[in-house]
């Protein structure tokens, strides 16, 4: 009732102050264009600020309509406009309108209204149910009422009455105030902001606030009258007393000039002090006199002080004095009045000749001091000036006048002076001050009859509400009546002892019983077993028991009638409240059997889902945004979402970034269509992770087959998916680089050639193959190698286009395909680079290595049939790379690939014939000085079924290349150590057979067992076995390979050095290694004989070779003057086609034995 009664007393004010904000505004503004009827200045407005008051008020209304949206911004957009337009005028007005408005040329709004406008304008157009906007009219409002209370306050503490403090006159201060009174109740009724009042409350509300305005302005209109005919009283009687009082002087200045004309001569100065002395005492308004003669000559002169006197002096000298004298003479007047000095408006020369200007009788008076003679006089609050050429040169001040009041003028009146010029008088005063009782009358009756005005509304009020009052009594008794025989539930009523009251029919059609057998009976004859159990019974006393002491109760309940299915009933007992006290108990059963087996048989199903290890969620798809209504602890389990923060939203917080469109676009149609649904998914968990998501959506179907909710079963295959999706990176990745393998690049590469065929475009392949990478795996290890590998791939993608592939071969080998190129001169200056980049230090673990490549590229051409066949174009670009000194590039031509397929041929060639035993060795002889055999030379020969011979010069580098020389070498080995078994047996070799060794052959860890071996197996002596080295063997892992020497010499097999002199020969191998004999090479032979240099270099190898005890065969002998050449420089043993060529086994034979014929038939024994 409190609260009704305060919401009535504020919709009371808030009417009372919407009325009077409004009719303020109007009425001024209607009586301000009513010339003829004149307000008080205090209670005058500018157009713009009756403007101003009109739109305030108007917004306030539609601040208060729930549906005034439209009228609410059209206000406040206005008022933004007129209060923006105030400020801006006042910041750039020039300074000589600075008071006046730019479109009407009246009166602007003042700096504060304004900005309280514009303030305004802002709360309307502010959205009304924000919170920031509650407090924006909170802080407005109080602002707003503060300014308003100051401004009003402020002339009653400092007993003024100015017409506007801060320009704001009384009726701006009162609006001022009523505006924020009024917005503060509206921030109360923010939620309920519709006038609730009664329309008749309402009319008399407007009709009371209307009577106290017109009351307000009449007073005030009376008032202002009452001063004005004051102030022209007062001027009138002050205009009339000065005048009398200038004439008065007048005449006795034309009295004193007539007497001392009729004396002829100025009087005696003794007679002359004492009447000036007389005359200046009755007179104070009289400074200075004197007496001219013609031509304005002083005669005699007195002032009242010195100065005054001096003053009088220095205007004789004047010429403006003098001109005005003579002008009076000139025009013969009898009286004239002068003000000489503008900045003494005050002080003036009165000029009296009565002889036609001849004497002239000159008085300096002083007006000032005839207005304060005037001090007497009651001005009735009103200030009196006196003005003359717009110049105040005399005030007569109010009693109660203050220095801060904005005085207006009441009244004036223009007065003339005998043979003068003309000033004014005019009463100023400010507005009543409110503590006075005039002018506090007018307020006072005008709050009195706002007073009224809220006692009318609030009887109109009260009429009206116990009115509806009782109409809603008689409504709600219908209605309780209706809601409790058409209550679809079983209704009942006790009374205290528990005796049935009444009960609807729903209560009948349960419990079998009519009303009429069950009134004023206990329920104890209803609730009863076998109906109930024991418990319900208790449960049922308990109830009304409960009820019986005012507390609800309510619970649940199995009834049984006779012949029927049991009845599961929620009941609730409440207790009826009559003048506070209970008076009996109400009941409602509603019958929940059907509810009770759904919940039972729906706990079975959520149990069953509780228990499973898959996820499940429901959601409602009746409802926007399908909403989640159920989920089982492994859904929260696999998605780290709560059931409390899932329940009720959107099963869109599973989608991330990462899922993809079109299974989003899937499950939604599914969902639209009512479809069954199973699909893979990506999701994410509530911590932002995303896992795999088998989900299964299935819809669920009401009764009349439309599809309610719909359940999806999910199961988190995040691991499998892992595990799948590691094995197919690996399938297309390197493991170790994380570039592209082989199946990756292939197909790319069928890709871009491809799409390359149909548009025209160019495109290359790299094959990059690192140089002497092998040797780091070998001496820092393969973790080493791994890290440059890594480093390597890393340089290798710097600066790549996203387009381009990059892929790992294997071992060291890279591919890099290169599509859309507009030239092939750009896959050039991508290997430029690329060499570029490698070329620059790595640092490994510690190692800054060095690695260099060899880059093959092969560009499409016309008629390329598979895509495979580029890859293969530019492995044999690189081969070529590699040949031509490595760390270089080279582009595939198609002399590459029939010399690539001459390569392939003859390597697989090679190898059948290793395997098959195509291959033979020749033998070439070796003399002495003497001529005789000193030993055999075993070369190895290819007669190729269909090529014929093919050199060794030919086949022994490439196999090299490819490892067969392990196989050639082994089966060269023993061969070779076979036939000179064979020869030492015969008796045809008494020295060594020669065997050429491959530096991969001597490298190998095994290399010492299998030469044992051979020997072994051939049964030949190690003294007849030699085996020749090149000087890069040496080279290539010096310490091991004097190891072997060592070892070698230790099992009586000799060693000689190959083509010593043409690789990196070093006196050191010479001194240090446990060799028997270098060969001079063929280079240096052939020419020995012609060429001086070749000469000193067989001649310095000789020398050195016998200083060292080593012997030199000298190889490549063709001519006798090479044989002669070398034996004088002391050679020890000659190989060439001079003495045999190479040839096979049998006739080696014949040649052997046929020399050991030849050398017993020369012997001189024989």
């Amino acid at each position: 009732m409190n609260q009704s009664n305060r919401r009535l007393a504020i919709q009371a004010w808030l009417l009372i102050l919407l009325t009077s904000s409004f009719l303020m505004g109007l009425s001024i503004f209607l009586l301000d264009l009513v010339a003829y009827v004149p307000l008080p200045p205090q209670w005058r407005l500018s157009p713009d600020g009756n403007l101003a008051v009109l739109l305030v008020s108007f917004g306030l209304l539609a601040l208060l309509s729930q549906q005034s949206k439209w009228r609410r911004l059209a206000a406040g957009g206005l008022m933004v406009v007129l209060g923006g337009y105030s400020l801006g005028q006042h910041l750039f007005a020039p300074s000589i309108d600075v008071d006046l408005s730019w479109l009407n040329g009246r009166p602007r709004l003042a700096p504060m209204p304004a900005l309280l406008v514009l303030v305004m304008g802002g709360c309307c157009l502010l959205p009304q149910t924000s919170i920031y906007t509650q407090r924006c009219y909170r802080v407005i409002g109080w602002v707003a009422s503060g300014v308003g209370v100051a401004t009003l306050a402020y002339p009653l503490i400092m007993q003024t009455s100015s017409t506007s403090v801060a320009g704001l006159t009384a009726t701006g201060s009162v609006f001022c105030l009523l505006f924020g009174v009024g917005l503060l109740i509206i921030v109360r009724q923010l939620y309920c902001p519709v006038l609730l009042l009664p329309r008749s409350a309402i009319i008399a509300g407007v009709l009371g606030v209307t009577a106290s305005l017109l009351i307000w302005l009449a007073g005030s209109w009376v008032q202002y009258h009452a001063r004005v005919t004051s102030a022209e009283n007062l001027v009138s009687n002050i205009a009339d007393g000065l005048l009398q009082r200038v004439e008065t002087d007048t005449r006795l200045i034309e009295r004193l000039t007539a007497r001392w004309l009729a004396l002829g001569d100025a009087p005696n100065p003794d007679v002359q002090q004492v009447e000036m002395h007389t005359l200046m005492n009755d007179e104070p308004s009289l400074q200075a006199i004197a007496y001219l003669g013609p031509q304005s000559q002083t005669r005699w002169r007195v002032g009242r002080e010195p100065e005054d006197l001096l003053w009088l002096m220095d205007q004789l000298v004047n010429p403006i004095t003098l001109g005005w004298l003579r002008q009076q003479g000139e025009l013969s007047r009898r009286l004239s009045w002068h003000f000489p000095e503008p900045e003494r408006s005050s002080l003036g020369l009165l000029a009296v000749s009565l002889d036609g200007g001849q004497n002239t009788m000159l008085t300096a008076i002083d007006f000032a001091a005839i207005i304060r003679k005037q001090r007497h006089l009651d001005t009735g609050g009103f200030t009196v000036t006196y003005t003359s050429h717009d110049r105040t040169w005399g005030t007569l001040a109010a009693q109660d006048w203050h220095e801060g009041i904005t005085p207006r003028v009441f009244a004036s009146r223009e007065v003339t002076l005998p043979g003068g010029p003309t000033f004014t008088i005019s009463a100023l005063d400010g507005p009543l001050p409110i503590a006075s009782l005039p002018g506090a009358l007018p307020v006072v009756f005008g709050l009195l009859g706002l007073v009224f005005s809220y006692q009318l509304i609030i009887s109109r009020s009260l009429v009206a509400i116990r009115d509806q009052q009782a109409a809603a009594l008689q409504l709600s008794e219908q209605r309780f009546s209706s809601l409790f025989t058409q209550n679809p539930d079983a209704v009942f009523a006790f009374d205290k002892e528990g005796n049935y009251r009444s009960f609807n029919p729903v209560t009948e059609s349960i419990i079998g019983f009519r009303e009429s057998e069950l009134l004023n009976r206990h329920f104890r004859c209803v609730i009863c077993e076998p109906a109930c159990s024991r418990a319900d019974i208790e449960q049922t006393e308990m109830a009304f028991r409960a009820a019986s002491q005012g507390r609800p109760y309510s619970y649940t309940m199995c009834y049984t009638r006779e012949g029927a299915a049991p009845k599961y009933l929620d009941v609730l007992m409440l207790p009826i409240i009559v003048n506070g006290e209970v008076d009996g108990v109400f009941g409602i059963a509603k019958d929940s059997t059907v509810r009770v087996i759904t919940e039972e048989r729906l706990n079975i199903l959520e149990r069953s889902l509780e228990a499973s290890n898959n996820g499940a969620v429901i959601f409602d798809v009746r409802e926007d945004g399908s909403p989640v209504v159920y989920v089982n602890p492994a859904f929260t389990q696999m998605t780290g979402y709560l059931e409390q923060e899932v329940l009720g939203q959107s099963p869109v917080f599973l989608v991330g970034s990462k899922t993809a469109p079109n299974d989003i676009e899937q499950i939604n149609t599914a969902v639209q269509n009512g479809d069954s649904l199973s699909t893979t998914m990506r999701a994410y968990r509530r911590d932002g992770t995303s896992f795999w998501n088998q989900l299964f959506l299935s819809p669920v179907r009401d009764a009349d087959q439309h599809v309610t909710h719909f359940v999806g079963i999910m199961n988190d295959i995040s691991e499998r998916k892992e595990q799948e999706s590691q094995l197919a990176y690996q399938a297309t990745h390197d493991v170790l680089t994380g570039l592209g393998n082989r199946a990756l690049f292939s197909d790319h590469l069928a890709h871009d050639v491809e799409l390359a065929a149909r548009s025209g475009q160019t495109l290359a392949v790299l094959f990059i193959d690192l140089d002497e990478f092998k040797p780091i795996n070998d001496t820092l290890g393969h973790k080493v190698g791994d890290q440059l590998l890594i480093s390597v791939a890393e340089r290798l993608q710097q600066g790549l286009r996203t387009s381009d592939t990059l892929a790992r071969l294997g071992g060291d080998e890279f591919v890099l395909l290169l599509p859309d190129l507009n030239h092939p001169s750009e896959a050039e200056e991508v290997a430029s680079r690329l060499l570029e980049d490698l070329n620059k230090a790595h640092r490994v673990s510690g190692h800054e290595l060095h690695v260099s490549a060899s880059i093959g590229i092969a560009v499409n051409r016309g008629g390329l049939d598979e895509p495979e066949r580029l890859l293969q174009h530019a492995d044999m670009a690189m081969y070529k790379a590699k040949q031509q000194g490595r760390n270089t590039y080279e582009l595939f031509t198609e002399d590459l690939d029939s010399k690539l397929s001459q390569r392939v041929s003859l390597r697989c060639e090679l190898q059948e014939a290793i395997e098959q035993g195509h291959l033979s060795l020749h033998y070439q002889p070796l003399l002495n000085r003497a001529g005789h055999v000193d030993g055999l030379e075993a070369l190895v020969r290819w007669h190729h079924p269909t090529k014929g011979f093919i050199s060794p010069a030919t086949f022994i580098p490439m196999a090299e290349e490819t490892g067969q020389i392990i196989p050639l070498s082994r089966w060269v080995m023993r061969q070779a150590c076979k036939d000179a078994h064979r020869l030492v047996s015969e008796g045809l070799l008494t020295g060594r057979m020669a065997v050429n060794l491959s530096p991969l052959q001597f490298h190998r860890p095994n290399f010492l067992s299998t030469l044992r071996n051979v020997l072994k197996e051939t049964e030949l002596a190690p003294e007849h076995l030699e085996l020749e080295l090149t000087e890069g063997i040496l080279m290539h892992d010096t310490d091991g390979a004097i190891d072997i020497l060592n070892a070698l010499s230790g099992m009586g097999v000799s060693t000689s050095i190959d083509d010593f002199g043409t690789g990196f020969s070093s006196l050191r191998y010479l001194r240090d290694l446990p060799i028997d004999k270098i060969k001079i090479d063929r280079s240096f032979v052939q020419d020995a004989a012609k060429s001086d240099k070749n000469a000193a270099i067989c001649q310095g190898i000789i020398t050195l070779a016998q200083e060292l005890d080593l012997r030199v065969v000298a190889e490549g002998i063709e001519i006798p003057e090479q044989h002669d050449y070398l034996m004088s420089l002391g050679c020890d043993v000659f190989q060439g086609y001079l003495f045999a060529r190479p040839m096979p086994l049998d006739s080696l034979v014949t040649w052997l034995a046929q020399q050991q014929a030849d050398f017993y038939t020369k012997s001189p024994i024989c």
